[in-house]
């Protein structure tokens, strides 16, 4: 059932940009439009819209997007936009990893969608590094945990020029220039 809305969804996202205005659906923003200035440089909402849905797939195993051949900040964009047409949170025990395919049908909690978003950066070329903080720690009493402690975890991709910073459903990215240039 939830394919079937992520189907019509889809399908409204395609009418929409096709009369929003004249045009829009003649273009297309293939691999040679790589960089985030490509993204920004598309002014309308709709041109937006138009460029995840050239790069969207839908199966039977439900929707896809591709996020391959795109700067570090485009893939963090783009996959943060996938995950956004997936997310369910399932806390879940952190002894048990999730396929892609567990996770969109099941959903996941912090840990499960860091893997989700791991191996989607490093299929794509890029370098990885996990965040844990402790949230709380076990509650202990007369020697026995009552209540187990609660860690967050998000991912941090990176390449020489920036980093990306992925939080479940949210992004951020940065670049070390602007850092510099600010610091100094």
């Amino acid at each position: 059932m939830k394919s079937f809305w992520i189907v019509i969804g889809i399908l409204s996202l395609m009418i929409l940009s096709f009369f929003i205005g004249k045009g829009i659906g003649l273009g297309t923003y293939g691999p040679e439009e790589t960089s985030v200035q490509t993204l920004k440089s598309l002014n309308t909402d709709s041109k937006v819209i138009q460029f995840f849905i050239n790069r969207t797939t839908i199966s039977n195993q439900g929707i896809h997007i591709d996020c391959s051949n795109l700067d570090l900040e485009l893939t963090s964009i783009c996959l943060n936009y996938y995950v956004n047409q997936i997310f369910q949170y399932n806390l879940t025990d952190d002894s048990i990893s999730l396929n892609e395919y567990e996770l969109r049908k099941d959903g996941g909690d912090c840990k499960n969608w860091v893997e989700f978003l791991e191996k989607k950066f490093l299929k794509y070329g890029y370098d990885t590094d996990r965040v844990k903080i402790k949230v709380s720690d076990p509650v202990i009493k007369e020697g026995v945990a009552i209540e187990v402690g609660m860690d967050h975890v998000f991912i941090v991709a990176h390449n020489e020029e920036r980093y990306c910073i992925l939080d479940m459903t949210q992004q951020k990215c940065f670049s070390y220039d602007d850092i510099v240039a600010k610091r100094f």
